[in-house]
């Protein structure tokens, strides 16, 4: 046999074994709790009430009984009574005998008195508080008030309203109560020979793990942040839609309420660069320049077509300023040089007194 054979046939049998234990960790267990009424009225409903243990056992009451689940059994008439017939767990393979055991035991029982909802709530509801899920069938005559439930008003009209045809009948009423985590979750009242009606139970909540103290918690939004809030004018809106569209920033609008902060004065520049601002400036009815070139006054102006120096922050004009009073200082030593190279040299007082050496005149 070659290893991939055996490889599939390994994984074959790791899913037959952990297979069962996996649907039994997905499934909760569940408990059920059959309750008998010995009422005298519910002696002629017993042939009833057994049909209807067949039907419920036979069909895992329509796949709702699950292998596994536990089945206790109780009866009351005057008072409750326990214990009577063993803890059994459920498996649909064992349908046939637990449903003749329960008629036995039923066929035991001494039917006598009125039925007394009264005796079972001090048991019952810590059986309930204890029980993850937890489903109550009750087999009654109808007769007796139920006052232990959310539910007492809708169930005692319900069995009044019935109370003469189930008697005609001899047939019982049969109450579904489900709780989980200790809370009723459903009712109904149900009369056979009409298959039971029973309320689903709503998913268990999710155990939320605990978050280290020490550890940053990151929450995630669910859909997707509010758009920021625009004012437009007088109108404000959080609708995108609503802005009208800006194809390009204003170059109109020049910020004339602060007062001027880098102030830069170049005797040597100033006319040059008052001369280039000077068109930006015009440009704007709301602003009057003022006599010194100012950071203020020439940055707002981009629509200039000739102002580079004035584009940028106060430390790059500065540099520029700094730069043409250089420029000019080197072209003025430069047109000095030149002219003075061109000039006449002049001899120094010794030399021309040679040159220019003259006899003195004879005497008469």
């Amino acid at each position: 046999m070659n290893p991939f054979t055996l490889k599939k046939l390994a994984a074959a049998l790791a899913v037959f074994i952990l297979l069962p234990a996996v649907s039994a960790l997905a499934a909760p267990e569940e408990r059920w709790l059959f309750i008998f009424d010995t009422s005298t009225l519910m002696k002629k409903r017993l042939p009833a009430v057994e049909t209807e243990i067949k039907n419920i056992f036979n069909s895992s009451l329509e796949g709702r009984l699950h292998a596994g689940d536990s089945l206790g059994v109780w009866t009351f008439d005057q008072e409750l009574h326990l214990g009577q017939f063993p803890l059994t767990t459920w498996g649909p393979e064992n349908a046939v005998t637990t449903a003749t055991n329960l008629i036995a035991f039923l066929r035991r029982q001494h039917y006598a008195g009125e039925t007394a909802f009264s005796a079972l709530p001090p048991v019952l509801n810590r059986v309930i508080q204890d029980s993850e899920r937890l489903t109550l069938v009750i087999f009654c005559d109808g007769s007796g008030a139920v006052n232990w439930t959310p539910y007492n008003d809708g169930i005692n009209d319900a069995m009044r309203a019935t109370l003469d045809e189930r008697k005609k009948s001899r047939q019982p009423v049969v109450l579904v109560l489900r709780t989980q985590s200790g809370k009723y979750i459903g009712c109904t009242v149900n009369y056979p020979p009409a298959p039971l009606n029973v309320p689903p139970f709503p998913p268990l909540p999710v155990e939320m793990k605990a978050v280290p103290t020490n550890a940053p918690v990151v929450i995630k939004p669910a859909v997707a942040p509010l758009p920021p809030l625009i004012i437009v004018g007088t109108s404000v809106s959080t609708n995108t839609n609503d802005i009208p569209k800006i194809s390009s920033p204003p170059t109109n609008i020049v910020a004339t309420s602060l007062p001027p902060t880098n102030i830069i004065s170049h005797p040597a520049t100033n006319a040059a660069v008052a001369a280039a601002v000077q068109p930006a400036v015009k440009t704007s009815t709301a602003v009057s320049a003022p006599p010194a070139i100012t950071a203020s006054a020439a940055a707002p102006a981009t629509n200039a077509p000739a102002a580079p120096a004035a584009d940028g922050d106060p430390g790059t004009r500065l540099l520029a300023y700094v730069g043409a009073g250089l420029l000019g200082a080197a072209v003025a030593l430069v047109v000095l040089l030149v002219v003075r190279s061109r000039r006449r040299p002049r001899a120094s007082l010794i030399t021309s007194s040679m040159t220019d050496f003259r006899p003195p005149p004879k005497k008469k």
